[in-house]
């Protein structure tokens, strides 16, 4: 289980589907909690049929970032860009019961009400808010060398906050 935030979402068609015409709904997640070597949060691709009953996938997704969907209501989906849940991630086995090496996104899920999208910064969001004030990784890591000696995944939630406050 993992925490991501939705990034975008917008309508797509699958070439080649194997049921229906193709109409999927696509979410670009970012989850915050895995980095990359570069310090960039791992980005996640997740798809839902574009049907909007009471029982679907995208339904229950929409749900998972606080978008209520009612019978009858327009809804637009672009309202859960922005918001968090849980991702579940699995991974993705052939048909001859084999590790493909792959994961796929199994299922969203709300976040649990004792893990909070605004609590302590994460490492994740010391990064985000570092890349959001213009500094680039190496820029980044060079202030926490200069002012601590250490890495930013060496530091503290208080000294990170430090660094981000000077920047």
């Amino acid at each position: 289980m993992y925490t991501v935030w939705c990034m975008d979402v917008a309508a797509d068609i699958l070439e080649d589907a194997a049921f229906g015409d193709g109409s999927i709904i696509r979410f670009d997640l970012e989850c915050r909690d895995r980095l990359d070597e570069e310090g960039n949060p791992t980005q996640l691709d997740a798809i839902a049929n574009d049907k909007l009953t009471p029982k679907s996938k995208l339904t229950r997704w929409l749900d998972a970032f606080g978008v209520k969907v009612a019978t009858g209501d327009e809804i637009d989906i672009e309202e859960a860009v922005g918001r968090a849940c849980q991702a579940r991630v699995v991974k993705k086995i052939d048909a001859a019961g084999k590790d493909t090496g792959f994961s796929k996104i199994d299922d969203l899920l709300p976040l649990p009400n004792s893990r909070k999208a605004d609590g302590p910064m994460t490492l994740s969001d010391w990064w985000a808010a570092m890349r959001e004030k213009g500094h680039d990784t190496g820029a980044a890591k060079g202030q926490c060398v200069d002012k601590y000696g250490k890495e930013p995944k060496d530091l503290s939630i208080e000294e990170r906050a430090e660094v981000l406050a000077s920047a």
